[in-house]
């Protein structure tokens, strides 16, 4: 079992690697048949899928993002972290801020699901 401390670092390097946008950082977090569950509610499985999901978002040249953890909560008896967070980002100079929770399920240090709901007008 992954301890309480365990999960809220790699959660950390999760965030961290979205901040960064290292594309191979933030995959190589998520289980081969891990599922991202967007906040437009598709559902993008494997890591193909999940790359195409977030290549503008991550693609330094087109957009800047930065996210702020607000809470965080770690459950690990079901390997599960609640985080609350804000976000902002530019896509080519059009800035965005978006609040949102993630819904993390961690499994042998690997992300299986991340589920997010957010407050904000749909992407365009």
């Amino acid at each position: 079992m992954t301890t309480r401390e365990e999960l809220l670092g790699l959660s950390n390097e999760f965030v961290e690697a979205f901040n960064e946008q290292d594309m191979e950082k933030v995959l190589g977090l998520f289980a081969d048949d891990g599922v991202f569950y967007h906040w437009d509610g598709s559902a993008h499985q494997g890591k193909d899928a999940i790359r195409e999901c977030f290549k503008v978002m991550l693609d330094k040249k087109l957009a800047k993002t930065h996210f702020e953890e607000t809470d965080v909560f770690a459950d690990a008896e079901t390997g599960k972290v609640t985080t609350a967070w804000n976000l902002t980002m530019s896509v080519q100079g059009a800035e965005k801020k978006v609040t949102g929770l993630d819904l993390l399920h961690w499994k042998d240090g690997k992300l299986v699901s991340k589920k997010t709901y957010a407050k904000t007008d749909a992407p365009k």
